[in-house]
């Protein structure tokens, strides 16, 4: 078993609950964790047997393309597409953080994380 982890995938997108996220948008920030078995791409050296970062940077740009109101919402789409793309993952987390988020006070950033865990 093993760990691909790609962190902090930047996306301009238009995500909120308020009119104004919608036409203005900001920046998000979405880090992804996929645990599943590294065993044979290490022995083979062959793209075609790993859990691949650059598929799992496309599923995030294409999930942060379509608006939502709710981060929770975009974060538990990019984990049924990594589910749908790599089946035999046994765990998935996404974190999706909004950057400059419309809130009182100053924060760097708002965010959630989802969690997904395979069922034995």
């Amino acid at each position: 078993m093993g760990i691909v982890k790609v962190e902090c995938i930047k996306n301009f997108a238009y995500h909120g609950c308020m009119a104004v996220e919608a036409e203005v948008g900001t920046w998000f920030e979405t880090t992804v964790s996929v645990h599943g078995d590294l065993s044979i791409a290490a022995k083979t050296d062959d793209i075609n047997d790993a859990i691949d970062y650059c598929a799992i940077t496309d599923i995030v740009n294409e999930e942060m393309e379509t608006r939502s109101n709710l981060i929770e919402h975009v974060a538990q789409r990019i984990i049924d597409a990594l589910r749908d793309r790599f089946p035999l993952l046994t765990e998935v987390e996404v974190t999706v953080k909004k950057l400059n988020a419309p809130v009182k006070g100053e924060v760097s950033s708002v965010g959630v994380t989802l969690n997904w865990l395979t069922s034995h």
